[in-house]
C-alpha cells in the first residue's frame, strides 16, 4: 500500500493552500510515490504540479478553488524537483496559454481522483493576456505523460479547457463531470485514450483534439454550445452516447468583454445553439503521424443540432487544414432535429469513405428544404437501411467535384425524392464551425 500524505495544517493567517498541497505532493514524490488526500473544505489554489507516481485524491466535498488572479499560475521552469529536460521536451507547456490549476509534465503513473462532491472550480478566471483576450488557465494540463487515471470529480467553470492533454499515452477517464467552461476533454497527439461513463455539459466542445491513436468514448452524456465532438484520430470508437442541444451553458466568446472580465456566468443573452454533433478536426499545428480514419460512431442519439456532421476541407474552415480524413462510419444512430446539411468534402488527395447504416435522420420542423448531404472529393458514400424524414428536397446528395461511388440500399425518404444525387449548379460554401 502506498504512503498517505495530507497538506500540513494552516498556521494563523496562512492562506497559501497552494504551497501546503504542493509540499504534500513533493514529499510523496521524493519518497518514491504515494497518495495525497485533500480533506473536505474549500482549498484556494493557483497552480499545482502533479508528479510521477503520485495520486491526488479529493475526498468527499473537497473543493479546489482556482485563484482569480492569472499571475498565481506559476511557470514550471523554476521547478527544482523535475525541471524541463535539456532537449526541451514539453517546453511548450511553460507558456502562459498552458497555465492550469493542476499540471503534469513528463510524468508517469499519475492519478487525479475524487469522491462525492469533489470539485475543481476554475471560477472563469479572466486573463486579458490569455487566448482571445479573456481565457484564463485550464483546469488540468498534461504534456508528455503516460499511465494517467482521472476518476470521480467535477470540474466547473474552467477558464479554458477542463482537460488539456498533449503528447501523452495510456489515459483512462471515468465518471467525470464537466459543467460550463470551455472544452471538456481535449487530447492532441495522444495514444490509448478511454473516456467512459462521464457527463460533459460545456459551453464549448465536449470532446476535442486531433492526431490521436486508439481512442474510445463510451456511455457519455454530452451537451454543448459548440460541437459535441471536434475530433480527429485513427482507430476511434464512440458508442452508447447521448448528445443533445442546445447548450445548457452558453459560449463565453459571445459575452461582452465586461461580462468576461467580471467572470459572470453565461445566460440566455449568449449563444447556446449546438453547431454540430461531429466536426472533423485537423490543423498544421502538430503533425499527424497516422492517416486519420477508421472512426466508428454507433448506438448514439443526437438531438437538436445545427449540423450532424461537418467535414469541410474546401479551404473555408480554419480548423480543417491539416491531414484529411480517410474513413468514418455511423451505425445505429438516432438523429433528430437537424437544421443544416451534413458536409463531406475531402481535400482531393485523400478521398473519403463515408458510411451510415441502420439509422434514422430527421430535420427540425419548419426549417424548410435542406440537402441531407453535401459532398465533394469522396471515394464512396454508402447509405444502408437509413430513414430520412422531413427533408423536402428532390434528392439526398448534392455533389461538387471529385464524385465517387454512391451506394444506397434500404433507404427510405419521407417525403420521397426524385433522385439519389444531383450535381450542384452553384459554388460550394459552408460556414466555419
Amino acid at each position: 500500500m502506498s504512503s498517505i500524505y495530507s497538506p500540513s495544517p494552516a498556521l494563523a493567517g496562512d492562506k497559501n493552500d497552494t504551497r501546503r498541497i504542493q509540499d504534500a505532493v513533493d514529499r510523496a514524490f521524493l519518497a518514491g510515490g504515494g497518495e495525497v488526500r485533500i480533506p473536505a473544505g474549500v482549498w484556494r489554489v493557483g497552480s499545482l504540479r502533479l508528479r510521477s507516481r503520485v495520486t491526488l485524491h479529493l475526498l468527499e466535498n473537497a473543493v479546489l478553488e482556482g485563484s482569480r488572479d492569472p499571475e498565481d499560475y506559476i511557470c514550471l521552469e523554476k521547478d527544482e524537483l523535475e525541471p524541463v529536460s535539456k532537449d526541451g521536451k514539453g517546453a511548450a507547456a511553460l507558456s502562459r496559454w498552458n497555465h492550469a490549476i493542476i499540471k503534469a509534465l513528463n510524468a508517469e503513473d499519475v492519478a487525479l481522483i475524487g469522491e462525492k462532491g469533489s470539485v475543481i472550480d476554475g471560477r472563469d478566471t479572466f486573463d486579458p493576456q490569455g487566448e482571445e483576450g479573456y481565457r484564463g488557465p485550464h483546469a488540468v494540463n498534461l504534456y508528455h505523460c503516460r499511465n494517467v487515471t482521472f476518476r470521480g470529480y467535477t470540474i466547473r467553470n474552467s477558464a479554458n479547457w477542463a482537460h488539456c492533454i498533449f503528447f501523452s499515452e495510456n489515459i483512462e477517464a471515468k465518471e467525470l463531470r464537466v459543467e460550463a467552461g470551455h472544452d471538456g476533454f481535449h487530447v492532441r497527439g495522444c495514444r490509448n485514450v478511454t473516456v467512459e461513463d462521464s457527463v460533459f455539459h460545456t459551453g464549448d466542445d465536449c470532446i476535442a483534439g486531433f492526431a490521436n491513436l486508439n481512442v474510445i468514448v463510451r456511455n457519455c452524456d454530452l451537451n454543448s454550445a459548440c460541437s459535441h465532438f471536434r475530433f480527429g484520430g485513427t482507430n476511434v470508437l464512440i458508442e452508447g452516447c447521448l448528445a443533445q442541444g442546445p447548450g445548457i451553458y452558453g459560449h463565453r466568446y459571445t459575452m461582452s468583454r465586461e461580462e468576461q472580465a467580471a467572470s459572470l456566468p453565461t445566460n440566455d443573452t449568449h449563444r447556446h445553439n449546438t453547431l454540430a454533433f461531429f466536426t472533423y478536426f485537423a490543423t498544421h499545428e502538430i503533425s499527424t503521424p497516422f492517416l486519420p480514419g477508421s472512426i466508428l460512431v454507433r448506438d448514439t442519439t443526437v438531438e437538436e443540432v445545427d449540423r450532424f456532421f461537418q467535414f469541410n476541407f474546401s479551404g473555408s474552415d480554419k480548423w480543417q487544414t491539416g491531414q484529411s480524413l480517410k474513413s468514418i462510419r455511423f451505425e445505429d444512430m438516432r438523429i433528430r432535429n437537424v437544421r443544416m446539411p451534413m458536409v463531406i468534402y475531402s481535400d482531393g488527395k485523400v478521398n473519403t469513405v463515408f458510411e451510415m447504416r441502420d439509422s434514422t435522420y430527421s430535420l427540425a420542423p419548419g426549417v424548410g428544404p435542406v440537402d441531407p448531404i453535401q459532398a465533394a472529393n469522396f471515394e464512396r458514400i454508402t447509405l444502408h437501411n437509413v430513414a430520412f424524414r422531413g427533408i423536402g428536397t428532390d434528392h439526398l446528395i448534392r455533389t461538387w467535384t471529385g464524385v465517387g461511388k454512391i451506394e444506397a440500399e434500404g433507404v427510405t425518404v419521407d417525403p420521397p425524392v426524385k433522385s439519389l444525387s444531383v450535381p450542384a449548379a452553384e459554388p460550394f460554401y459552408s460556414a466555419d464551425i
